[in-house]
């Protein structure tokens, strides 16, 4: 990143107020910017907040007023910001086209002449890749596996046989597709493994975070819709459906042969019960346990998980409980004193 801030607000439709020939070289969060870097200064966060900046410039709302500072006024400054980030900010360095000396290719595969192969990767029999892919070091792709364009794969991740994936996937480090579902049956001798034979299909778009696992189904398929993005930690069970464009924050875990719609929000450390259905559109909220199907468009909160509102009014009850409970106490004694037989 190398432009001043000139130029920079030409190409974001903002209006620059201070020295619009600063240069931007880099980008920065507002109290660790330096000379050089860009920041942005959040909607409803005092102006205050800019005394001080050793930043270049900052990207503020168009109301934003302030001496010293340079700065650059936009409708939506985080978006922008953002916008800006995915131009110009740093970007992974990419894997050299062409297959590694140390990687090891099965005859069989078929790799396209313009994928990149890191090094130390291994490519089973009858695996496809796809155009501009790129698979970085140590990774393992199995047999039969089918990988579509312009993915990015990064070290130690595990693809195993039978998956299908998408165009333009990103599977982040340490990912696990396709291990076996948790399936067990009870024996003489202790459990017994059921046999994990379906696969995993991962549609187009999808991400899914560091050490990510997705279970290979049963029986047919478990399967990830377009533009799903789950975060790290993620454990998404055997025979899973997850509709699009889903969002998902980090250790959310999914119990087998659940159905999930489109749009669907889930926080950090959400837990879903196996074989429910989860509405298009749902919100839920960190740490909830969801033990039963939702409709389409509910906000749930909590374990186990209710409506948002009533979690809330709930959470703020609680500390009152004690007091309520000496109260009705009293009340309860009065009353019984009431309803005792006058005495002559």
């Amino acid at each position: 990143m190398d432009v001043t801030l000139k130029v920079l607000a030409a190409r974001v439709g903002g209006t620059v107020a201070g020295d619009p020939e600063v240069r931007l070289t880099g980008l920065a969060g507002l109290e660790s910017a330096g000379p050089g870097d860009l920041c942005f200064l959040r909607p409803g966060t005092p102006v205050e907040r800019l005394a001080g900046t050793r930043a270049a410039a900052v990207v503020v709302a168009e109301s934003v007023a302030a001496e010293g500072v340079n700065l650059l006024r936009v409708r939506d400054p985080e978006r922008v910001f953002n916008e800006i980030a995915r131009q110009l900010g740093p970007k992974p360095p990419p894997v050299p086209v062409g297959v590694h000396p140390t990687a090891v290719v099965d005859g069989a595969a078929h790799v396209d002449p313009t994928a990149a192969v890191g090094p130390g990767t291994v490519i089973e029999a009858g695996a496809e890749i796809g155009p501009r892919t790129q698979i970085g070091a140590l990774c393992y792709v199995g047999h039969r596996v089918r990988v579509g364009a312009d993915c990015r794969f990064f070290p130690r991740v595990v693809v195993r046989e039978d998956t299908w994936i998408g165009d333009r996937a990103v599977l982040e480090a340490g990912v696990v597709v396709g291990s076996d579902g948790f399936g067990w049956e009870a024996g003489p001798d202790g459990p017994r493994r059921i046999p994990q034979v379906g696969r995993v299909v991962l549609e187009d778009d999808v991400e899914l975070g560091a050490n990510t696992t997705v279970d290979r189904a049963r029986l047919d398929e478990t399967r990830i819709g377009r533009g799903t993005k789950l975060d790290n930690l993620v454990q998404v069970g055997h025979n899973v459906r997850i509709g699009a464009h889903n969002l998902y924050a980090a250790q959310v875990g999914i119990a087998g042969t659940v159905r999930i719609g489109d749009g669907v929000e889930m926080g950090g450390q959400v837990g879903i019960s196996g074989h429910l259905e989860i509405g298009d559109g749902v919100q839920i909220g960190a740490q909830s346990g969801v033990m039963r199907s939702v409709e389409p468009g509910q906000r749930l909160f909590g374990s186990p998980a209710v409506a948002a509102n009533l979690r809330k009014r709930l959470v703020l009850l609680e500390p009152e409980l004690p007091g309520l409970f000496r109260r009705v106490k009293v009340l309860e004694q009065k009353v019984a004193r009431l309803e005792e037989p006058a005495n002559d």
